[in-house]
């Protein structure tokens, strides 16, 4: 068995014994329809004000920056809200795709790198998670090495880096 279940994995593995530092950090976005005005044909981002608008299929999306916060906490627009004034001064901005903005927690551990390896205490159970903000970019090598351990076949980078028990040390 594999846990990749992103923020909601130390959820699973605790009753199993583990008790890994993952926390959540919150992200938002919202998208613009795309009109005549407004069309950009790559991402722009703005370092010091801490925001990235760039073409999507679903419009052009304004991301924030991260929010520490809980999984339970509720929704705080402010940072998006602040952003989008900004953006608006960039480009026009005008109809929201959506009627309210995404809010989603990405895992994150303490060094920034996810646990990737086999289970201390149980055989036959995989951690893969806690990748941060990387996970649909670092998951498809994660499956890899996953697959690799499970078969017992050469792995292509060592993951004694990623190893749940470097918490424990």
């Amino acid at each position: 068995m594999v846990i990749a279940a992103g923020p909601w994995s130390n959820d699973l593995i605790k009753p199993l014994g583990y008790n890994l530092p993952l926390f959540p950090m919150r992200g938002y976005h919202q998208n613009f329809k795309v009109n005549e005005k407004n069309t950009i044909h790559h991402s722009m981002f703005d370092m010091d004000k801490g925001f990235v608008m760039g073409p999507m299929q679903q419009g052009i999306r304004i991301t924030t920056g991260a929010e520490m916060t809980t999984m339970n906490a509720p929704k705080n627009f402010g940072q998006l809200e602040t952003v989008l004034k900004l953006a608006r001064k960039i480009l026009p901005l005008d109809d929201a795709v959506e009627s309210e903005a995404w809010a989603g927690s990405r895992p994150c551990m303490p060094d920034m790198k996810p646990v990737i390896g086999p289970a201390p205490k149980h055989e036959k159970l995989w951690f893969a998670f806690g990748h941060s903000h990387q996970g649909f970019t670092l998951g498809p090598m994660t499956g890899r090495l996953v697959e690799e351990m499970i078969h017992e076949k050469p792995l292509l980078v060592d993951i004694e880096p990623f190893s749940a028990e470097r918490f424990s040390k």
